[in-house]
């Protein structure tokens, strides 16, 4: 009797359909100590595409400039054409399917304090690898004030089918001028939003939380 039971329970568990357990909560953080982790260096800008221009770029690791360590990135972009965007991306990995709250946290040096000619401070979230200006969310703008300040964008995203979540982070140009910037000490939180993204100093919900910029403590 018993021996039919041990059977009967494991057909049982052969027939019943199995559930995907959702990953539990985690922090992605990087301070580009080391090298680059998982993030990529990528821009855009719309003459580009249309075969009429070249944008200056750079986005790499820098030495001698950080928030945390010795080591960051240096975006620096010329303005010159009065368009673009530089940022640093990567894929990461969910649930397959399975929306989930996604936050990403990071900060940006400015070197002076200006309420004028200010650039974007821009994020991505979503389940596609982002391509263009369009794609990103302005989260905040640079030289509120000088010195390291924090930025934060938040989002329920699907993963695709490879569970793979893109994050990205940077600076889109809106003065025709040279900028260079420093990032630093980003932070992706998939199965919750992040402490700074949820209680910071301005929060817009719109469907989202999109937190806005506050000063580093």
């Amino acid at each position: 009797m018993r021996a039919w039971s041990l059977l009967l329970v494991a057909l049982l568990g052969l027939a019943l359909p199995t559930t995907a357990l959702p990953l539990p909560v985690a922090t992605h953080s990087e301070s580009f100590e080391t090298g680059w982790g998982p993030w990529a260096a990528d821009h855009q800008v719309q003459c580009e595409d249309d075969g009429t221009c070249t944008l200056d770029w750079s986005l790499e690791r820098f030495q001698g400039v950080a928030r945390s360590g010795t080591w960051s990135l240096e975006n620096h972009i010329n303005g010159i054409l009065d368009d673009g965007v530089v940022w640093a991306e990567a894929p990461l990995l969910a649930t397959p399917g399975t929306p989930v709250p996604v936050s990403i946290t990071f900060h940006v040096l400015s070197e002076v304090h200006s309420d004028v000619n200010n650039w974007g401070v821009v994020a991505y979230l979503g389940e596609e690898d982002p391509e263009r200006e369009d794609d990103f969310t302005v989260v905040g703008q640079t030289d509120q004030g000088a010195g390291w300040r924090t930025f934060c964008h938040a989002a329920v995203v699907t993963p695709d089918a490879d569970g793979k979540v893109w994050a990205a982070f940077g600076i889109s140009v809106t003065w025709e001028t040279p900028r260079t910037y420093y990032l630093d000490d980003v932070a992706v939180g998939i199965g919750e939003a992040s402490a700074d993204c949820a209680e910071g100093p301005l929060c817009l919900w719109v469907d989202l939380p999109v937190c806005g910029v506050g000063e580093d403590p």
